[in-house]
């Protein structure tokens, strides 16, 4: 009975020690890995949005505060975005846009993603509004401020 006890007690240790040194566990159990997520993510409808002649306050209502303002380039805001998934996978883009006299004169973009369009309904039960680019529109030339001669 001992003899059968210490037999089992070795080949259980064996197979214990086998098991161990084994890469069964690597194909099944992975460590989290977090998606990261840096810079403003822009659409294709936010690219089309963009106009000639937006102002400063517009081009920042469709895209969002600019992730890079340089000081060295003030007329130009840069909107950089980088994503690194769980699978490994790295998505970058960059957009670019150039502002003469407050005004945007041109911009530069990479291919950017289609947002997914959400109907009425979905947009009902989470209580946002779906976004139409046409609703942003440049000022006319009219409606400028203009400039007021200097007091004497």
């Amino acid at each position: 009975m001992i003899l059968l006890r210490t037999r089992f007690c070795f080949a259980l240790a064996v197979l214990v020690a086998l098991t161990a040194c084994a890469d069964l566990g690597t194909r099944f159990i992975r460590p989290y890995r977090v998606e990261i997520q840096q810079g403003n993510f822009i659409t294709a409808e936010q690219v089309a949005a963009l106009r000639e002649n937006m102002t400063r306050e517009q081009v920042r209502f469709v895209l969002g505060t600019p992730t890079l303002q340089d000081v060295f380039h003030a007329n130009r805001w840069d909107y950089p975005f980088y994503i690194r998934r769980t699978t490994g996978e790295v998505v970058e883009r960059k957009l670019v846009v150039f502002f003469e006299n407050d005004r945007v004169t041109r911009w530069q973009a990479d291919e950017m993603p289609v947002e997914r369009r959400q109907t009425e309904g979905e947009a009902n039960k989470t209580n946002e509004p779906v976004f139409n680019p046409a609703d942003v529109q440049p000022d006319p030339p009219s409606s400028r401020p203009q400039p007021r001669p200097p007091a004497s």
